[in-house]
């Protein structure tokens, strides 16, 4: 088991995390996800990003990827200052606040 798996078993977050990996059946995940979390090391593509968009899932996502800057759309994107987890944590707490946000205001 990879460390990120084992965090997610140990917080009692495996009724709330999809680690989806490389698949082609991702379609149908991305109707049950509020935001996506892609903290990659290392992409220069920024796919998951795209695809996040094309669902209407916004995406956190390090400030430093070269996708980030080219891909960056305010309304769709947080940014992650740093690489710390610290700063992690703090966007992805501002994005599922402004997520919670809209989900009451279309009720």
């Amino acid at each position: 088991m990879e460390k990120s798996e084992k965090k997610i078993v140990e917080y009692q977050l495996h009724k709330n995390v999809i680690l989806g990996g490389f698949n082609d059946r991702m379609d149908i995940f991305w109707k049950f996800c509020d935001v996506n979390l892609f903290l990659s090391l290392n992409d220069g593509f920024g796919l998951p990003i795209v695809e996040g968009y094309m669902h209407g899932v916004p995406c956190v996502t390090f400030e430093d990827l070269d996708a980030t800057q080219d891909l960056y759309y305010p309304e769709a994107m947080l940014k992650v200052k740093d690489r710390s987890n610290e700063s992690v944590t703090d966007t992805l707490k501002t994005a599922l606040d402004k997520i919670g946000n809209m989900k009451r205001l279309l009720k």
